[in-house]
């Protein structure tokens, strides 16, 4: 599986990241630059994976671009003492249908998870946690799910 057959990848340089303090989360994120470097993720702990499917979403989302917009947000915030390697690797590109999506989240998921890095996922709709589901329920592990929103539905 190469990544960049499934995703857009995001550099922090779409956001100004000359605004963030050295002590930003931003500031520390490895983006795509590095990653294409890195290929297998050695080092990384974590990977945020931004989503814009929302044709399943149960009420109106005004934004197809919401994970930028939490981007904007997270990467401003400050670091915490732990250094823990992030990755961001970029937009889920959709698939032609919602089932491919899901498809796409469950792989891209179990393959990180496979190698010891835990997937974050930022926008898109609640519906696509089943794809996040469906990757630990490939590899037979205990599932827990963190959903942070205003409401769930």
């Amino acid at each position: 599986m190469s990544l960049k057959d499934y995703l857009d990848f995001f550099s922090p340089a779409v956001i100004n990241t000359s605004d963030f303090l050295q002590d930003s989360f931003g500031a520390h994120i490895t983006d795509f630059d590095s990653i294409k470097n890195n290929p297998a993720l050695e080092g990384i702990s974590i990977a945020l994976i931004g989503l814009s499917e929302i044709r399943n979403a149960s009420y109106k989302i005004s934004e197809a671009n919401c994970a930028d917009l939490v981007r904007q947000k997270l990467y401003a915030l400050k670091r915490h003492q732990n250094r823990l390697a992030i990755a961001d690797l970029g937009n889920l590109k959709n698939g032609n249908t919602v089932q491919d999506t899901y498809a796409a989240i469950a792989m891209i998921c179990s393959e990180l998870i496979r190698v010891q890095i835990v997937p974050v996922i930022i926008g898109g709709s609640h519906d696509n946690t089943f794809g996040q589901y469906c990757a630990y329920k490939q590899l037979a592990q205990i599932i827990n799910i963190a959903n942070v929103d205003s409401v769930f539905d």
